[in-house]
Protein backbone atom coordinates (compact mmCIF):
# COMPACT_ATOMS: atom_id res chain seq x y z
CA UNK A 1 0.00 0.00 0.00
CA UNK A 2 1.21 3.50 -0.83
CA UNK A 3 2.08 5.78 2.09
CA UNK A 4 -0.76 8.12 3.07
CA UNK A 5 1.11 11.21 1.86
CA UNK A 6 1.78 9.66 -1.53
CA UNK A 7 -1.84 8.52 -1.90
CA UNK A 8 -2.97 12.07 -1.23
CA UNK A 9 -0.55 13.48 -3.80
CA UNK A 10 -1.75 11.03 -6.43
CA UNK A 11 -5.39 11.83 -5.64
CA UNK A 12 -4.66 15.55 -5.85
CA UNK A 13 -2.90 15.10 -9.18
CA UNK A 14 -5.95 13.34 -10.62
CA UNK A 15 -8.37 15.97 -9.30
CA UNK A 16 -6.28 18.94 -10.40
CA UNK A 17 -5.26 17.36 -13.69
CA UNK A 18 -8.93 17.47 -14.64
CA UNK A 19 -8.92 21.23 -14.08
CA UNK A 20 -5.86 21.71 -16.29
CA UNK A 21 -7.35 19.61 -19.08
CA UNK A 22 -10.59 21.55 -18.96
CA UNK A 23 -8.81 24.87 -19.55
CA UNK A 24 -6.13 23.67 -21.97
CA UNK A 25 -7.52 25.71 -24.88
CA UNK A 26 -6.42 29.00 -23.29
CA UNK A 27 -2.66 29.15 -22.62
CA UNK A 28 -3.09 32.39 -20.65
CA UNK A 29 -5.20 30.78 -17.95
CA UNK A 30 -3.30 30.36 -14.66
CA UNK A 31 -4.43 26.75 -14.44
CA UNK A 32 -2.33 25.96 -17.52
CA UNK A 33 0.69 27.80 -16.20
CA UNK A 34 0.39 25.98 -12.89
CA UNK A 35 -0.26 22.43 -14.08
CA UNK A 36 1.28 22.25 -17.54
CA UNK A 37 4.32 24.49 -17.16
CA UNK A 38 7.95 23.43 -16.89
CA UNK A 39 8.51 24.41 -13.26
CA UNK A 40 11.90 22.74 -12.95
CA UNK A 41 13.65 23.96 -16.10
CA UNK A 42 16.06 26.19 -14.09
CA UNK A 43 17.00 23.37 -11.71
CA UNK A 44 20.25 21.49 -12.29
CA UNK A 45 21.34 18.10 -11.01
CA UNK A 46 22.43 18.45 -7.40
CA UNK A 47 20.34 21.55 -6.72
CA UNK A 48 18.25 21.48 -3.57
CA UNK A 49 15.34 23.90 -3.75
CA UNK A 50 14.47 24.88 -0.19
CA UNK A 51 11.23 26.29 1.18
CA UNK A 52 10.16 27.43 4.65
CA UNK A 53 6.78 26.37 5.98
CA UNK A 54 5.11 28.45 8.69
CA UNK A 55 1.92 27.56 10.51
CA UNK A 56 0.25 30.21 12.69
CA UNK A 57 -2.81 29.57 14.86
CA UNK A 58 -4.95 31.63 17.21
CA UNK A 59 -6.16 28.72 19.38
CA UNK A 60 -3.62 25.92 19.83
CA UNK A 61 -6.02 23.79 21.88
CA UNK A 62 -8.43 23.73 18.93
CA UNK A 63 -6.11 23.86 15.91
CA UNK A 64 -2.94 22.23 17.19
CA UNK A 65 0.49 23.74 17.63
CA UNK A 66 2.01 26.50 15.54
CA UNK A 67 5.35 25.58 14.02
CA UNK A 68 7.89 26.25 11.29
CA UNK A 69 9.78 23.63 9.31
CA UNK A 70 11.59 22.96 6.04
CA UNK A 71 10.45 21.51 2.73
CA UNK A 72 13.07 20.48 0.18
CA UNK A 73 13.09 19.40 -3.44
CA UNK A 74 16.31 17.53 -4.23
CA UNK A 75 17.03 17.36 -7.97
CA UNK A 76 18.56 13.96 -8.65
CA UNK A 77 18.90 14.01 -12.44
CA UNK A 78 18.25 16.14 -15.51
CA UNK A 79 16.41 14.29 -18.27
CA UNK A 80 15.34 15.06 -21.84
CA UNK A 81 13.92 18.54 -22.27
CA UNK A 82 12.77 20.02 -18.97
CA UNK A 83 12.17 16.70 -17.21
CA UNK A 84 13.77 15.99 -13.85
CA UNK A 85 14.13 13.17 -11.34
CA UNK A 86 13.71 14.38 -7.76
CA UNK A 87 13.05 13.53 -4.13
CA UNK A 88 10.48 15.69 -2.34
CA UNK A 89 10.97 15.95 1.42
CA UNK A 90 8.27 17.49 3.61
CA UNK A 91 9.39 18.58 7.08
CA UNK A 92 12.25 17.34 9.24
CA UNK A 93 12.90 15.49 12.48
CA UNK A 94 9.83 14.03 14.18
CA UNK A 95 7.51 15.75 11.69
CA UNK A 96 9.31 14.40 8.62
CA UNK A 97 7.19 12.55 6.07
CA UNK A 98 8.54 9.74 3.95
CA UNK A 99 10.43 11.24 0.97
CA UNK A 100 8.42 11.26 -2.24
CA UNK A 101 10.63 10.30 -5.22
CA UNK A 102 9.50 10.75 -8.81
CA UNK A 103 10.98 10.55 -12.28
CA UNK A 104 10.72 12.35 -15.62
CA UNK A 105 8.57 15.18 -14.27
CA UNK A 106 8.36 18.82 -15.37
CA UNK A 107 6.13 19.99 -12.51
CA UNK A 108 7.01 20.91 -8.94
CA UNK A 109 5.21 18.57 -6.49
CA UNK A 110 5.04 21.39 -3.96
CA UNK A 111 1.92 22.72 -5.68
CA UNK A 112 -0.03 19.47 -5.36
CA UNK A 113 1.07 19.10 -1.75
CA UNK A 114 -0.05 22.65 -0.94
CA UNK A 115 -3.43 22.33 -2.64
CA UNK A 116 -4.14 18.94 -1.11
CA UNK A 117 -3.25 20.25 2.34
CA UNK A 118 -5.33 23.38 1.80
CA UNK A 119 -8.57 21.65 0.79
CA UNK A 120 -8.21 19.10 3.60
CA UNK A 121 -7.63 21.86 6.15
CA UNK A 122 -10.64 23.75 4.85
CA UNK A 123 -12.83 20.68 5.10
CA UNK A 124 -11.64 20.17 8.68
CA UNK A 125 -12.70 23.70 9.64
CA UNK A 126 -15.78 24.27 7.50
CA UNK A 127 -17.15 20.74 7.22
CA UNK A 128 -18.75 19.31 4.11
CA UNK A 129 -17.71 16.50 1.81
CA UNK A 130 -14.16 16.38 0.47
CA UNK A 131 -15.37 15.83 -3.10
CA UNK A 132 -17.53 18.96 -2.90
CA UNK A 133 -14.76 21.07 -1.34
CA UNK A 134 -12.27 19.97 -4.02
CA UNK A 135 -14.82 20.57 -6.76
CA UNK A 136 -15.42 24.15 -5.71
CA UNK A 137 -11.66 24.74 -5.55
CA UNK A 138 -11.32 23.28 -9.06
CA UNK A 139 -14.02 25.63 -10.37
CA UNK A 140 -12.23 28.61 -8.83
CA UNK A 141 -8.93 27.62 -10.45
CA UNK A 142 -10.52 27.20 -13.87
CA UNK A 143 -12.01 30.70 -13.75
CA UNK A 144 -9.19 32.53 -11.97
CA UNK A 145 -7.18 35.45 -13.31
CA UNK A 146 -3.62 36.06 -12.12
CA UNK A 147 -2.28 39.57 -11.62
CA UNK A 148 1.26 40.54 -12.67
CA UNK A 149 3.50 41.66 -9.83
CA UNK A 150 7.15 42.07 -8.85
CA UNK A 151 8.86 40.04 -6.13
CA UNK A 152 12.30 40.15 -4.54
CA UNK A 153 14.10 36.81 -4.72
CA UNK A 154 17.78 36.24 -3.91
CA UNK A 155 18.44 39.96 -4.04
CA UNK A 156 16.79 40.40 -7.44
CA UNK A 157 13.50 41.96 -8.45
CA UNK A 158 11.75 39.56 -10.85
CA UNK A 159 8.46 39.48 -12.72
CA UNK A 160 5.85 37.21 -11.18
CA UNK A 161 2.14 36.51 -11.02
CA UNK A 162 -0.14 36.54 -7.98
CA UNK A 163 -3.22 34.33 -8.02
CA UNK A 164 -5.75 34.98 -5.25
CA UNK A 165 -8.65 32.59 -4.70
CA UNK A 166 -11.70 32.73 -2.44
CA UNK A 167 -13.40 29.56 -3.75
CA UNK A 168 -16.19 29.42 -1.21
CA UNK A 169 -17.13 33.09 -0.74
CA UNK A 170 -20.10 32.94 -3.13
CA UNK A 171 -20.87 29.28 -2.68
CA UNK A 172 -24.60 28.48 -2.49
CA UNK A 173 -23.82 26.48 0.64
CA UNK A 174 -21.69 29.21 2.25
CA UNK A 175 -24.06 29.54 5.19
CA UNK A 176 -23.24 25.94 6.15
CA UNK A 177 -19.48 26.47 6.18
CA UNK A 178 -19.15 27.37 9.85
CA UNK A 179 -18.16 30.96 9.04
CA UNK A 180 -15.04 30.03 7.04
CA UNK A 181 -16.43 30.74 3.57
CA UNK A 182 -14.17 33.79 3.08
CA UNK A 183 -10.94 31.80 3.43
CA UNK A 184 -8.26 32.95 0.96
CA UNK A 185 -5.59 31.10 -0.95
CA UNK A 186 -2.71 32.92 -2.66
CA UNK A 187 -0.15 31.50 -5.09
CA UNK A 188 2.78 33.63 -6.25
CA UNK A 189 4.83 32.17 -9.09
CA UNK A 190 7.55 33.18 -11.54
CA UNK A 191 9.39 31.40 -14.33
CA UNK A 192 12.52 33.30 -13.23
CA UNK A 193 12.62 31.38 -9.94
CA UNK A 194 13.94 27.80 -9.68
CA UNK A 195 10.99 25.56 -8.87
CA UNK A 196 8.59 28.26 -10.12
CA UNK A 197 6.79 28.94 -6.83
CA UNK A 198 7.71 31.97 -4.73
CA UNK A 199 5.03 31.74 -2.05
CA UNK A 200 1.87 29.77 -1.36
CA UNK A 201 -0.40 30.75 1.49
CA UNK A 202 -3.75 29.79 2.98
CA UNK A 203 -5.68 31.98 5.41
CA UNK A 204 -8.66 30.45 7.19
CA UNK A 205 -10.44 33.36 8.85
CA UNK A 206 -13.91 33.20 10.35
CA UNK A 207 -16.67 35.79 10.11
CA UNK A 208 -16.74 35.60 13.92
CA UNK A 209 -13.59 37.37 15.12
CA UNK A 210 -13.49 35.14 18.21
CA UNK A 211 -13.40 31.89 16.22
CA UNK A 212 -10.12 30.03 15.59
CA UNK A 213 -7.91 31.47 12.84
CA UNK A 214 -5.32 29.47 10.91
CA UNK A 215 -2.69 30.64 8.46
CA UNK A 216 -0.17 28.49 6.60
CA UNK A 217 2.56 29.82 4.33
CA UNK A 218 5.28 28.22 2.19
CA UNK A 219 8.05 30.55 1.00
CA UNK A 220 10.97 30.01 -1.38
CA UNK A 221 14.29 30.28 0.46
CA UNK A 222 17.08 29.17 -1.85
CA UNK A 223 18.24 26.74 -4.52
CA UNK A 224 19.38 26.98 -8.10
CA UNK A 225 19.95 30.30 -9.87
CA UNK A 226 17.28 32.99 -10.10
CA UNK A 227 17.18 34.55 -13.57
Amino acid sequence: MLPVGLRRLVAAAIFLGAAAGAAAADPQKPVDQLFSGSHLKLAKQGDVIAYRFQRSVSHEKVLGAAFSDDIKLDIKAVKDGDKRDFAFQVFSGERARDPFPDHDRVGNPLLLWYLDRSVNAYKGLAGGGLTYVKGRFMDALKNATAEPTKVDVAGKSVDAFRLTLAPYANDPNASRMMGYQNSRFVIVYSDAVPGYFVELSSTYENTDAKAPRLEERVSFVSGGETK
